[in-house]
């Protein structure tokens, strides 16, 4: 019981050999695993190439102009790092809409937040990397990247006049065919 009690109190105290007492160690680990969430310049790169955004260096720039280095009114209230607004038609990662006029975060689905879609408006997200999941998702709805390189194929590759409808055929016809096995 002794030795118990003798462990017990040596071990309670400060190892003071490190330089760092148990509180900064404590909260240097603390600092670590939130570390992960914080948004940097190197999180948000990160992010960007998580989420396969088109043109990475791009939507990294657009990101860091939009929200003022990252320091926006918006970036820090409502983790919009776009000034992105609400999609009321397309998927979307945002929670609500923040209307500016009024000073008023509404949190909802595009059901209920419908009404307010003639309202100057903006998306609010849960977190950082919701702005830039919401943000991948906008590109898929908007930037056809397939339709435009095979616009790009017709207008400056291709002589045959129905080249992109022959590639068409091909890729639904290998993607039957792939679906088949």
């Amino acid at each position: 019981m002794l030795f118990l009690f003798i462990f017990c109190f040596i071990f309670r105290f400060n190892d003071y050999s490190s330089g760092f007492s148990s509180k900064n160690r404590q909260n240097k680990v603390i600092s670590i695993l939130f570390s992960r969430n914080l948004l940097t310049p190197k999180s948000l790169k990160d992010e960007i190439l998580k989420n396969q955004l088109v043109c990475p260096e791009a939507s990294y720039a657009q990101i860091m102009l939009e929200s003022g280095n990252l320091s926006s009114v918006l970036t820090k209230q409502i983790n919009n790092l776009t000034g992105m607004r609400y999609p009321f038609k397309r998927t979307t990662t945002a929670i609500g809409i923040y209307l500016p006029e009024y000073g008023k975060i509404i949190r909802g689905n595009q059901k209920d937040l419908e009404k307010y879609s003639k309202l100057n408006n903006y998306a609010v997200y849960n977190n950082w990397q919701d702005c830039v999941k919401d943000l991948k998702q906008w590109q898929l709805a908007t930037f056809k990247l397939h339709d435009l390189y095979l616009n790009f194929l017709a207008d400056n590759y291709a002589e045959d006049q129905h080249y992109v409808a022959k590639i068409r055929s091909v890729e639904f016809n290998s993607t039957a065919s792939n679906m088949k096995r």
